[in-house]
């Protein structure tokens, strides 16, 4: 059994298998809830796709990467120039390469705004034990612009429980790509489409969240990497970030299992407290 890491990561001009999702459920009320949370208006197709989420905190990255890789993840507006997102999601862990630029993109494909990053940290704890582990995969983005989108508070009090429902939300890929994006532009058209399902709690550690994916539930895949685990308390509040995948076979399937980075963890809160002091913690 082997741990995979979300993010979507290939050569420029170069072929590479592709996977990736926010796989849906089965078009239930929970599912059309999960966009709601995040103010997008509907759900379409199996309902797991978002829409009218203009005004969504949920965000996608792109970051270009000094080895010439593109990484495609998702992020959270935490402040009006800061993204949560995962430490994998600013370097390539498999080689130490750092990035050349990372954007962020907001809204719906069409209606989308394209933001700069200036700056970016990851916690210093941050370590890969590979092939099989990540420990405080957490970063954060500052854009060199500002958003006036309304940032998502960060609920570091307390921990979900065990057994209780979240929101899982990214903009990964819906399925293997035959032809993987080979450019930049090509991965923008690739990660357009915003996915949100709910998954059930079923374990927490010091440092993670897991849940186990059955087909009553939704899972993240390649490309989810960095996008927010939410609760309802009473506003949507991240809880975690999407981190890595426990799989059999490589594929996102019924079975696997998922672990995001807990926010409560003092290790981790102290640290975001720090690089972005002016977020909502609650």
């Amino acid at each position: 059994m082997s741990r995979k890491f979300l993010v979507l990561l290939a050569a420029v001009l170069a072929c590479a298998s592709v996977t990736g999702c926010t796989k849906g459920s089965d078009g239930s009320a929970a599912d059309e809830n999960a966009c709601q949370v995040i103010g997008a208006t509907e759900k379409i197709i199996n309902g797991d796709r978002c829409e009218g989420f203009t005004r969504s905190p949920v965000v996608r990255l792109l970051t270009q990467f000094s080895d010439n890789t593109i990484g495609v993840c998702t992020g959270t507006i935490i402040t009006p120039n800061k993204i949560l997102t995962a430490t994998h999601c600013v370097v390539n862990i498999q080689n130490g390469a750092g990035p050349t630029s990372i954007m962020v993109i907001s809204g719906d494909a069409g209606q989308d705004t394209t933001y700069y990053a200036e700056d970016f940290a990851f916690h210093p704890g941050f370590r890969a034990e590979l092939p099989d582990k990540l420990f405080n995969d957490v970063a954060v983005v500052t854009l060199s612009s500002y958003t006036s989108i309304p940032p998502a508070p960060v609920l570091v009090s307390q921990d979900a429980a065990i057994g209780s429902t979240a929101y899982i939300y990214g903009f990964g890929q819906s399925e293997v790509d035959p032809e993987p994006p080979t450019s930049l532009q090509e991965w923008l058209d690739s990660s357009k489409e915003l996915r949100a399902s709910n998954m059930t709690v079923a374990e927490i550690t010091n440092n993670h969240y897991w849940a186990v994916f059955t087909s009553n539930s939704g899972m993240v895949c390649y490309g989810d990497s960095g996008g927010p685990l939410i609760v309802e308390r009473p506003t949507a509040m991240v809880l975690g970030v999407t981190s890595q995948l426990v799989t059999p076979d490589g594929t996102c399937d019924v079975g696997t299992t998922a672990l995001w980075t807990r926010l409560q963890s003092s290790e981790v809160q102290n640290w975001l407290r720090q690089v972005a002091p002016e977020a909502d913690y609650r």
